[in-house]
């Protein structure tokens, strides 16, 4: 009899456990549904490193930035515009000038933010002093390359395309004897970017914008198939800055569509 009373217990108890559940169930069913976000943007600042492998290696990288001496960085820059450099070029990749400046402009915007080390403030306000000062050598704003590199620009205007040196995959990597330019261009917008965005430099934007409307004007008037064939090579950077400039708040201005820049493979 006792077992009988037990099962009977134990089986009010399972159904009012169910009757409970089904009952909370039915509540949320109809509770008015609340959008969470999955995740959500911080700003560098809000994260600090305590003592640690990464904190040593942050350090190590803060140091060398403030190692590296800009009028290094952009002799090739001054030189191209007319002016004389104030120092030589690095050796390796940057022996005949490149891109790293820009790869510098973002690396110390980012940096500071994270740390809020003054001196790379100054080295960033001062590169931009210096490219400031190229820019206003030029008709139109655009300094990152010289003549030869600006010709050959305008010449997907014309409908002039000559591609060439194909790489190990058999990708044609230089057209227009500009050579993988459109990495080398991204870099620079987005140092520029990351500038203003990160480290808050007004400059930066001011210097940037008369070079998105550039490629602005080269991207959207060129023959569509001549210009998909000049993004064989290691263009992707290009979709990102633009999307960017045309969709990012601090970019109000609408430039051009990403689909300008995703390559048609």
């Amino acid at each position: 009899m006792k077992k009988y009373r037990l099962v009977f217990v134990l089986s009010i108890l399972f159904l009012g456990v169910i009757k409970l559940t089904a009952s909370e169930y039915e509540q949320v069913r109809k509770a008015p549904r609340v959008h969470v976000p999955v995740w959500q943007s911080f700003a560098l600042s809000e994260v600090e490193l305590t003592d640690s492998y990464f904190k040593k290696a942050m350090d190590l990288h803060k140091g060398y930035l403030l190692s590296l001496d800009v009028d290094r960085l952009i002799p090739h820059v001054r030189r191209s515009v007319g002016l004389q450099g104030k120092g030589d070029n690095y050796g390796g990749w940057e022996k005949h000038g490149g891109c790293t400046y820009g790869h510098y402009m973002s690396a110390c915007a980012m940096m500071y933010a994270s740390t809020g080390e003054k001196a790379l403030l100054d080295k960033l306000n001062y590169m931009l002093d210096e490219l400031q000062e190229c820019q206003k050598q030029t008709p139109d704003g655009w300094f990152i390359t010289g003549k030869r590199g600006k010709e050959g620009y305008l010449q997907l205007l014309q409908g002039n395309v000559v591609l060439n040196q194909p790489d190990e995959t058999g990708q044609p990597w230089n057209y227009n004897q500009n050579g993988n330019s459109w990495y080398c261009i991204h870099k620079i917008l987005a140092g520029l970017r990351d500038a203003y965005v990160y480290a808050g430099c007004r400059q930066a934007k001011d210097i940037l914008m008369p070079l998105a409307d550039f490629i602005s004007h080269i991207a959207l008037n060129s023959n569509r198939d001549l210009f998909q064939s000049t993004l064989s090579v290691e263009q992707g950077g290009m979709n990102e800055v633009f999307v960017d400039l045309k969709s990012a708040t601090p970019f109000p201005k609408c430039y051009l569509h990403k689909e300008e820049w995703t390559f048609d493979s």
